[in-house]
């Protein structure tokens, strides 16, 4: 999957002016309770950390607590009563029986759900126990969305107005399905929220063995937290492992897309004594002294936890974070998305009045001449009959292809195809490959040669898809089955071969068959293209591909600061290497010779390809002359390249967190200013954002891994009936058209109604002698 970073020009959001009189608050974290709530011996636990706090806010609030944060595994088993009702007992202690003491948050875990780890069986006891019906009345309560399990809070302390989301656990799973899933859902309410900081709590997020965002919390950070600015704190359970320094505790520091401090912090005290003997975690927010403040407290043994982090490091029990929050909290908006530049056609029969499906099973055991019209194709090895007489499917998409409304302009650009069938009875397997033989629903086994749709004979001799095995198992199972047919659908968009649809082929011991529904049944074959929209040009700039050949590329390093490394096949955006110098590395990237039009840029990609993570870096516009001979000793004042307004600009065009795999910068405000300015080249430079080197691959390295600046620009109107293209519509247009009368031709079907008749010659005739855009 491509990451997209959006960041081009930089929006600050100013919040309202800090209190004169701003005062520090805490926000209480209660990890799971899970093993208090199954056992009556250790169930008041829980309840004295509940009523601790109800204390301290009724009897002064000296630690002036303005939120609580429960992280999930509220209950050890779902279907336990007991536990629900003590658990129950315990938050109410806050909440509507005592009048909602204090705001908080709370959401499920693994084991809030009814059957322990698995999503798709619901969360609805948690729900009822603790979701909105629970909280009517509660002025901080904002809401939740449609399972009740993922929730906000806007809570004031601290002189300020904060949001809280209570996310459930792993919550980029959308399982059950929900529309809008929890992540659309959060990030609709964080854009309803432009001006609030946002403290997130979920359930698994970081992990202490070994230390850091576990598979779930890195999916999260790059859905989420890394892209929304306004997201300065992250807490999380669930993992314990038992043999660290402390047991369920570890913090760390992550930049977010925009360079800003993440505080990610972990606590789960469920391997300690009775069930974690009222440990809790105490989150000092203080905005005036510029610090979080932490501290690991049980209210059950009035006893603190001292580990600091120069004893333990990253799994210390009491810590301080220093935070510049005039700063943190000046938000980076979210850009706008960029233009998009494609088009989603689906067709399939009988949807928006297609009908051009053609589909049918061909047997090689004879009977197949009138099965067109049947609502299912088995794809099968062995159809039972003596011996292995297989079956094989054909189908086909007709008329997809044309200038009208709804079909795929002649050569435009196929971003992706997918073939959609829809799987009735599991199967062994089966391959996919592109027809080059015409046949119709009457055309039989033996009619393609006597052996079906033979590969390298009436289909390519390799197959664009395998799924399953040669065996009798079930392999492919009921449901849908997504088959990218990209490069097949492009070649017949470009006229580079006819349309003849695709088989589906049997391995040759695949004796247990893949029945699929046809066009004539409730579910028919989707073919679901998305390609350029029309009227757009794509071109696509990389070194020595197409003939283009106007990228330059190197680094520059300070720790080897005579040594060129324009020839280098990687490159790494870092501000240590090697690790604990704090020697830097630049990267210097340069597009020229971009002859594409000035004022019509719509969009413009610059994609790179990570081999690893990292910090990643900024990317700035150079303003001084460089080239691959250029060196960190000799260049550029011999301290490498500065964002200073005199060798590179002092506003970054994009900020990138290093992924691996293809990523996509968004570099379309840089490009159009370079084009409209009257240059047709574009030079950066990558900044390090971090100690964490991001290494990228370069010009030099193999053909897909090289940078590509893509850009889209918008084409000149074509002309209505100008088939010659000669610039006029005269005689030579109209002797195209009368050659085509009667047909279907989609290049002079002016209306797209299929048919080449009077409707199109009168729309020819009032084009007459004048090229009409279109």
């Amino acid at each position: 999957m491509r990451f997209l970073s959006l960041v081009l020009a930089i929006t600050l959001v100013p919040l309202a002016a800090r209190s004169q009189a701003q005062q520090a608050f805490s926000l209480v974290v209660l990890p799971d309770t899970q093993n208090y709530v199954n056992s009556a011996t250790n169930a008041p636990i829980f309840t004295a950390q509940t009523q601790w706090i109800r204390t301290h806010i009724e009897s002064g609030n000296d630690r002036n607590i303005g939120f609580v944060s429960h992280v999930g595994d509220v209950v050890n088993t779902a279907t336990n009563s007991i536990e629900w009702t003590r658990a129950v007992e315990s938050m109410d202690v806050l909440r509507a029986k005592s009048g909602f003491v204090v705001p908080h948050g709370i959401l499920p875990g693994n084991h809030d759900y009814q059957s322990t780890g698995n999503k798709q069986t619901g969360a609805a006891t948690f729900a009822a126990s603790f979701g909105p019906a629970a909280y009517v009345g509660a002025p901080w309560y904002g809401g939740a969305e449609a399972s009740g399990t993922n929730s906000y809070q806007v809570f004031s302390a601290g002189g300020r107005e904060y949001l809280h989301l209570a996310l459930e656990w792993q919550p980029t799973a959308n399982v059950p399905v929900r529309d809008p899933s929890p992540i659309e859902w959060a990030q609709g309410v964080i854009a309803a929220h432009p001006d609030l900081p946002v403290i997130l709590s979920t359930h698994e997020y970081l992990d202490e063995d070994p230390p850091g965002r576990s598979g779930a919390g890195n999916t999260l950070f790059d859905e989420l937290v890394r892209t929304n600015d306004q997201i300065f704190l992250v807490l999380c359970g669930h993992y314990h492992s038992g043999n660290q320094f402390n047991s369920g505790e570890y913090h760390q520091v992550s930049l977010n897309n925009f360079g800003k401090p993440v505080v990610e912090m972990l606590q789960d005290f469920q391997d300690y004594t009775a069930g974690g003997n009222g440990w809790l975690r105490l989150v000092e927010i203080d905005e005036a002294g510029d610090a979080i403040n932490v501290e690991t407290y049980s209210p059950w043994l009035d006893q603190y936890q001292t580990e600091t982090i120069e004893q333990v490091g990253g799994f210390a029990s009491q810590f301080t974070i220093a935070i510049d929050f005039a700063t943190r909290f000046e938000f980076v908006a979210p850009p706008e998305p960029p233009a998009e530049i494609y088009d989603e056609t689906v067709f399939a029969q009988g949807l928006n009045g297609y009908v051009g499906t053609e589909d049918k099973e061909i047997r090689s055991s004879g009977g197949d001449a009138a099965n067109g019209d049947e609502t299912s194709i088995s794809v099968d090895g062995d159809d039972g009959s003596p011996g292995l007489q297989p079956n094989h499917g054909l189908v086909r998409f007709d008329g997809i292809i044309g200038e009208g409304p709804g079909l795929l302009a002649p050569n435009s650009e196929v971003e992706e195809a997918l073939l959609v069938l829809n799987v009735i009875d599991p199967g062994s397997g089966l391959r996919v490959y592109g027809m080059t033989t015409t046949w119709d629903e009457a055309t039989t086994w033996a009619a393609l040669g006597g052996n079906g749709a033979t590969p390298g004979v009436e289909c390519d001799a390799a197959p664009l898809f395998t799924i399953g095995a040669d065996n009798s198992s079930a392999n492919v199972p009921t449901g849908t089955l997504t088959i990218d047919v990209t490069a097949l659908v492009q070649a017949w968009v470009n006229g580079e071969r006819p349309n003849h649809g695709i088989a589906l082929i049997p391995f040759t011991n695949g004796t247990n068959g893949v029945d699929i529904s046809t066009s004539e049944s409730t579910a028919p074959p989707k073919l679901v293209i998305r390609s350029l929209k029309r009227g757009l040009i794509l071109a696509d700039f990389r070194q020595d591909v197409d003939g283009y050949a106007g990228v330059e590329d190197t680094q520059i390093r300070q720790a080897e600061p005579t040594t060129t490394q324009g020839d280098a096949a990687s490159f790494s955006i870092d501000a240590d290497d090697p690790n604990g110098t704090g020697n830097a590395n630049h990267v210097l990237m340069r597009f020229a010779e971009l002859n594409v039009a000035t004022d019509a840029v719509v969009r413009a990609t610059l994609f790179l390809t990570g081999s690893d993570t990292g910090a990643g870096g900024s990317l700035y516009r150079m303003l001084i002359a460089w080239d691959e001979n250029a060196t960190w000793a000799a260049d550029f004042g011999g301290d490498g390249v500065q964002a200073n307004g005199v060798e590179a600009m002092a506003t970054a065009d994009a900020l990138v967190v290093g992924t691996t795999g293809e990523v996509a910068i968004d570099v379309t405000a840089a490009v159009r200013s370079q084009l409209e300015a009257g240059q047709n080249s574009i030079d950066w430079v990558f900044l390090p954002a971090g100690n964490d080197g991001w290494d990228i691959a370069s010009s030099e390295a193999a053909e897909s891994l090289r940078p590509r600046l893509q850009i889209v620009v918008e084409a000149e109107a074509p002309c209505i009936g100008d088939f010659d293209q000669s610039g006029a519509v005269d005689g030579a247009d109209l002797a195209v058209l009368l050659g085509a009368w009667g047909t279907n031709d989609s290049i002079v079907d002016l209306n797209a109604d299929r048919t080449v008749d009077g409707a199109d010659l009168a729309i020819l005739l009032g084009a007459w002698g004048a090229c009409s855009p279109g």
